[in-house]
């Protein structure tokens, strides 16, 4: 096997090694355009880069190349994994890299590709893992993708697709990471989400969807990763959502949310929860202090009502938190992170007090609240008594006379 350990552009002449069967080229500082004459490198049968016949792998991640991708790749029908992430491709998308539905694993992620996605791609049954995050591809997505079988994961993250959430996910019955974030959906989440039981992580994060949160998340019980954050979804919280018990990270910030269920406090598993620039306006719910693996936590840009449940000083791995903004009052709770926040975890609270920067400290009730009446009780007793003294003579005397 030879290794070449590059930067600037591939050299010329790297056809004539002709005897080379292993040529690994990722992970250099490579720029310029793919060359064609690899593709006269016959010897070889495992290449990261390249364009033979017969080739099973092609791995050109991590490098600068430019341009865009060689048409001769379409030539390389026996390939079933495919890597040119993390370069700085352009153009389109090649139309024939699975002709044979024998490509696995595809991932041009983080380039500057264009256009929609390949019919050949859309119809690629073979697919098991699918990577396209990163770029600026668009189209609809219900037309721009088909139903894959053995699809356990698919990141289409940051580009420019549009269109509903489709229901074609339901039948990729494999599927465990589904990550559209960032994008130009619409509409609602459909109710059928409920059937997509085999995800582990899913991420609509970014986008312009609307309506409620649906209830049938709550079948999801696999779920490790829930984020749907900055969207426009509205109402409360559903109940059902204390059903993931798997949860480590949940994040619903950004949206029109107006209230969140006790039920919240189930989700024992939880690391993360981001619930930040909503419309949530009850008291905190006491049973997010029942969550004692909580590194992270962010409630602020609300209209929260109330006191820091004491219960949140059973958060011993909490490492971040975040109250701004909100209509909160009463004592910080007396734990080491919250004496320990910097005060932008707390400023916009008119009510907050505690031994904190930027907070007014606490008020300790007056001598006279622990010891005896104050001084207006004093005043209700010498004007109360004697009037009362007063009516009873009168009735008194009134009954005699």
């Amino acid at each position: 096997m030879t290794r070449l350990l590059l930067d600037g552009a591939i050299p010329p002449g790297i056809d004539l090694l002709s005897q080379v069967q292993i040529l690994q080229l990722n992970g250099n500082q490579l720029t310029g355009s793919i060359p064609w004459e690899i593709g006269n490198m016959s010897s070889v049968y495992q290449l990261d880069i390249g364009n033979l016949m017969g080739l099973l792998h092609l791995q050109l991640s991590g490098n600068q190349f430019s341009g865009s991708i060689p048409i001769a790749i379409e030539n390389l029908t026996k390939l079933t994994s495919l890597a040119l992430y993390d370069n700085m491709l352009t153009g389109h998308l090649p139309e024939n890299v699975c002709s044979r539905r024998l490509l696995q694993y595809f991932s041009i992620s983080d380039n500057h590709l264009v256009g929609s996605v390949p019919k050949d791609i859309r119809n690629c049954t073979s697919m098991t893992r699918f990577r396209l995050n990163d770029n600026q591809l668009e189209g609809n997505t219900d037309a721009n993708f088909g139903v894959y079988p053995n699809l356990t994961f698919i990141d289409i993250s940051h580009n420019q697709f549009s269109g509903k959430i489709s229901l074609k996910w339901d039948r990729c019955t494999q599927l465990a990471t589904l990550w559209i974030a960032g994008n130009n959906m619409g509409g609602k989440i459909p109710s059928e989400i409920g059937n997509w039981t085999q995800l582990y992580h899913l991420d609509f994060s970014m986008n312009h969807l609307v309506g409620m949160i649906p209830r049938e998340l709550g079948k999801l019980t696999n779920l490790v990763n829930l984020s749907l954050n900055n969207n426009h979804f509205s109402g409360g919280i559903p109940h059902e959502i204390g059903s993931l018990t798997n949860l480590q990270i949940l994040d619903l910030s950004g949206n029109i949310l107006s209230s969140m269920p006790d039920s919240i406090g189930a989700l024992s598993n939880l690391h993360y929860l981001n619930l930040s620039c909503n419309k949530l306006s009850q008291r905190i719910p006491i049973p997010i202090g029942e969550l004692v693996h909580l590194s992270q936590l962010d409630l602020s840009h609300n209209l929260h009502i109330g006191e820091i449940p004491a219960q949140f000083t059973k958060l011993e791995d909490l490492m971040t938190l975040k109250f701004s903004v909100n209509n909160l009052s009463g004592p910080i709770p007396n734990s080491k992170v919250f004496q320990g926040a910097p005060a932008e975890a707390f400023q916009t609270n008119k009510g907050l007090c505690g031994n904190v920067s930027g907070l007014q400290p606490c008020q300790l009730p007056h001598k006279e609240d622990r010891h005896g009446p104050t001084k207006c009780h004093k005043i209700v007793f010498i004007v109360v008594f004697p009037l009362l003294g007063a009516l009873v003579m009168s009735f008194v005397i009134t009954r005699v006379s």
